[in-house]
């Protein structure tokens, strides 16, 4: 990642389905890169092409799946209906630049 520009980083998590894994997100110019912290059990980077984004929206990060914790979490689905959930700080910053990175690649 040192050879990518950086538009936004922060500390992070990925939800999958009662998994949470901790770690980094950070906005390059083309891509979301998630990179987990070396003391997750999972410790899968996830790349994300821009292009291949369909939606993001915001959800409620969920204690079990079931009781709203905060409203604290991206889901980014792509064209294939893949979806990878977030647990972020200022969600807000998030979806607004990646929107707009997404729209100048258009």
């Amino acid at each position: 990642m040192k050879n990518d520009s950086i538009y936004k980083e922060g500390y992070a998590s990925y939800k999958e389905k009662f998994e949470t894994v901790g770690g980094e997100l950070f906005l390059s110019p083309t891509k979301l890169k998630f990179r987990p912290h070396s003391l997750n059990f999972n410790r899968k980077n996830i790349d994300i092409d821009l292009l291949q984004v369909k939606f993001i929206s915001k959800k409620w990060n969920k204690l079990f799946g079931i009781f709203p914790i905060a409203p604290n979490m991206i889901q980014v689905t792509l064209e294939n209906n893949k979806t990878y959930k977030f647990i972020v700080w200022k969600r807000d910053e998030w979806i607004q630049m990646i929107q707009k990175i997404r729209f100048n690649l258009c």
